[in-house]
C-alpha cells in the first residue's frame, strides 16, 4: 500500500510517498539494561579513639589567679613558658597548631606563670585554660 504526504519544512512543501512493507523479520526486543543496586554493608564502622589527650575543661582557675585561655580548637605544640617565670602582656607562651597552620597565643597581662595546665600534643578547644598567672 502506498500512501501519499505533504511534509512543510519552512516555507517549502514536499510531497512524499510511504510504501508500507511486508516482511516475515521478527519483532525488535528491547533488553534494557539492569543496574544492579550496590550491596550495603550494616555492621558498625568502630570509633577510632584520639590519639592525643583531650583537654578537660575547667570553670574555674584550679589555684587561683588569672587564666590565659586557647584562642582556637588545635592541638599545642609547645608550651614556651614555664613555671615561675615573669611574662609581660603580649609575650608569646603557647605555640598551638590549628590546621596546618601554627598560632601563637600571646599572654593579655603581665605577671608570674603559677601553673601551667597543659602538655604538648594535647587537644583544645576555644575557651580552654592554658596557664594560670597571678
Amino acid at each position: 500500500m502506498i500512501r501519499k504526504y505533504i511534509v512543510k519544512i519552512g516555507k517549502e512543501s514536499f510531497e512524499v510517498e510511504v510504501q508500507e512493507m511486508q516482511t516475515q523479520s521478527a519483532a525488535p526486543t528491547f533488553q534494557p539494561n539492569v543496574i544492579v543496586p550496590p550491596t550495603v554493608l550494616t555492621a558498625p564502622l568502630p570509633t577510632p579513639k584520639p590519639k592525643v589527650p583531650l583537654a578537660v575543661p575547667r570553670q574555674k582557675s584550679p589555684s587561683g589567679g588569672k587564666t590565659i585561655n586557647a584562642i582556637m580548637s588545635g592541638s599545642i605544640i609547645a608550651v614556651l613558658v614555664k613555671e615561675g617565670d615573669e611574662i609581660k602582656e603580649n609575650d608569646a607562651v603557647v605555640k598551638l597548631e590549628a590546621m596546618k597552620m601554627e598560632t601563637i597565643v600571646n599572654s593579655p597581662f603581665t605577671g608570674k606563670v603559677k601553673e601551667i595546665l597543659v602538655n604538648e600534643r594535647q587537644a583544645v578547644t576555644a575557651g580552654d585554660m592554658l596557664i594560670v598567672v597571678e
